[in-house]
């Protein structure tokens, strides 16, 4: 799909995910996912889904990775207890005649309670995540602000997308879940617009002041 073909607001939006956010992939998704909607080729109700729920879940977080945590590598973490393990003891080999409680060596146990704690520090809830989205892309710094029709409407179209993001057996969309999936990700671009659009007047407002200032 050329670029020519996306509303001004869909430029606006892909522009920012590509350029401003630097996340390539997110912005493909978007760009693919305007592309399906548009052809309404077979199964584009599901592949729609599938993206919609992927931004709704994991856009927000990519654009706030430097003021979060990143998550746990389990597999490095879990690759070190391995070798301190087997350095300790030699390869586990547990079986049915194995004492109830066994004792591990404390830096293995160490390893083990910092891998737990990596791990509850990176859960994130469902409700966590919905206003980590919008409180990004509506650009509240208090989330209690956030209008409770606002979390709501957001609600209903992530619902929607993960219900819908695989493949259903035996059965072929509805005209109605045609209809529901384009006014769902229309709900996602109108939220996204609003932080693509706030960014960019922002910009153009600092452009002007340095030029004044310059000037």
């Amino acid at each position: 799909m050329n670029a020519k073909n996306l509303t001004n607001q869909q430029k606006t939006i892909y522009k920012w995910i590509l350029d401003e956010q630097q996340l390539p992939a997110f912005a493909n998704l978007y760009k693919g996912a305007i592309f399906l909607l548009e052809q309404k080729p077979p199964g584009h109700v599901t592949f729609v889904a599938h993206a919609g729920r992927e931004i709704v879940n994991r856009l927000a977080s990519e654009i706030n990775r430097s003021k979060h945590p990143p998550r746990v590598d389990y597999v490095d973490a879990l690759n070190e207890i391995e070798k301190r393990w087997e350095n300790q003891w030699g390869a586990p080999a547990l079986n049915s005649d194995s004492p109830s409680h066994q004792t591990i060596p404390r830096e293995v146990c160490e390893m083990l309670q910092s891998l737990i704690n990596e791990h509850r520090k990176g859960h994130t809830t469902v409700t966590e995540r919905d206003l980590l989205a919008l409180s990004t892309f509506l650009r509240y710094e208090d989330e209690e602000l956030i209008p409770a029709n606002f979390i709501q409407e957001w609600k209903e179209a992530r619902k929607w997308f993960q219900g819908h993001a695989h493949v259903p057996r035996d059965k072929i969309p509805s005209s109605a879940e045609i209809e529901l999936v384009a006014k769902h990700f229309q709900t996602l671009e109108t939220y996204l617009s609003i932080s693509a659009e706030s960014q960019y007047k922002r910009i153009g407002e600092i452009d002007a002041l340095l030029q004044e200032t310059n000037g």
